[in-house]
């Protein structure tokens, strides 16, 4: 029995969702430039807790900066349908399943900034692990 969890836990590992380099290396660079400006800058430790701390204000700031920045979100704010599918589709290959996570993914909150937190959210919580690397 306890072969059979050891080798779930490794398959788990070996086959979860990642995005192509290409496009880690975008986010990463989109968090940077967030994070060198002080009006959108967050600790860090509070990201990997987005869960958590998604409701502080600043946390809220810095997800909309990387939302616009990634394109998931304009200028004013409006979710990019088209741009959250693409991000899917990165890492999901049936069109379903891509289909139903971005429209249970692309749906806007009440102000920008809770609708950038949810959006990231809800890919992460679906096997679309759009996120930057944090140290």
């Amino acid at each position: 029995m306890k072969t059979i969890v050891f080798l779930g836990a490794i398959l788990s590992v070996a086959f979860a969702a990642t995005l192509p380099a290409n496009e880690q290396q975008a986010i990463n660079k989109v968090h940077k430039n967030c994070q060198s400006n002080p009006s959108t800058y967050v600790d860090e430790s509070k990201l990997k807790d987005l869960a958590t701390y998604g409701q502080e204000p600043q946390v809220g700031v810095h997800m909309l900066c990387m939302s616009k920045g990634s394109g998931i979100q304009n200028q004013s704010g409006q979710l990019d349908k088209g741009v959250i599918k693409s991000k899917v589709l990165l890492v999901i290959k049936d069109q379903g399943k891509a289909n139903e996570i971005t429209k249970k993914c692309a749906d806007s909150k009440g102000t920008p900034e809770e609708t950038a937190v949810a959006v990231y959210l809800c890919l992460n919580q679906n096997n679309v692990p759009f996120r930057p690397e944090l140290a």
